[in-house]
């Protein structure tokens, strides 16, 4: 079932999106507006303009599924990922980190003494 976080790469999509939008209509939008190929195994995250309502779509290898989180008394805090030829993307821990709410500038790493 949460299969979504083993080795795949999480891509933000730069824009909202109204979450009416199901299978075909995310998967359009990785097609046509980021030109990749939603059956990929790329797990790619959608947000509405309130940053409320969170969608998550990937292939799973016979179909798209899709995961998604609407958020109470707060918004999600999308963090800072890398951007290189093929988008932005984020790592397993940022998404973690992102669908439980935890806001990113409150995140310290540990030094080794």
């Amino acid at each position: 079932m949460m299969d979504f976080l083993e080795n795949r790469r999480y891509f933000l999509y730069p824009f909202t999106v109204t979450m009416s939008k199901a299978y075909d209509g995310l998967s359009g939008l990785v097609r046509n507006e980021l030109g990749q190929d939603p059956r990929c195994g790329d797990v790619y995250i959608f947000f509405n303009s309130a940053r409320t309502l969170m969608k998550m779509l990937f292939w799973d290898g016979d179909g798209y599924v899709i995961y998604g989180k609407r958020i109470e008394h707060k918004r999600f805090q999308v963090p800072a990922g890398r951007v290189d030829d093929l988008g932005f993307y984020i790592t397993p821990l940022q998404l973690l980190q992102l669908i439980r709410g935890i806001r990113m500038e409150t995140v310290f790493r540990k030094t080794a003494e």
